[in-house]
């Protein structure tokens, strides 16, 4: 399987730095599933997540996505301190982007939440 990262909210020339239409939502999804290649996707989630700070800035909130994103998959590994701060700051950079009020602010707290659930059982 091969995955490919396109970073749909960048518009055609950031996109075109990678090849492909996935999102990095849908290559997180596709870790999940049983037999998931995590070590295939943390390149691009991380490359994803440097093409968005360099065009769109560190706080930008697609930028909180991908940090969220990356996240998500460090949890999926197992890799939970490396999670954490990524969680962290995409609920900072949401917050005051976004607002606490807002759909994506509250599913990386959740997200946070979760993981600081499983680190303090």
């Amino acid at each position: 399987m091969e995955f490919r990262v396109c970073n749909d909210g960048l518009g055609a020339a950031v996109c075109g730095a990678l090849p492909g239409r996935l999102s990095g939502g849908d290559l997180v999804a596709g870790t999940r599933e049983p037999g998931g290649k995590y070590e295939e996707a943390l390149p691009l989630l991380e490359r994803s997540l440097a093409i968005r700070e360099q065009e769109l800035g560190a706080n930008d909130p697609s930028t909180a996505t991908s940090l969220n994103n990356l996240a998500l998959l460090y949890q999926s590994m197992g890799r939970y301190e490396e999670a954490l701060p990524l969680f962290q700051r995409a609920v900072e950079i949401a917050t005051q982007t976004l607002g606490p009020d807002h759909p994506n602010t509250q599913l990386f707290k959740q997200n946070l939440q979760i993981l600081r659930d499983s680190l303090n059982p």
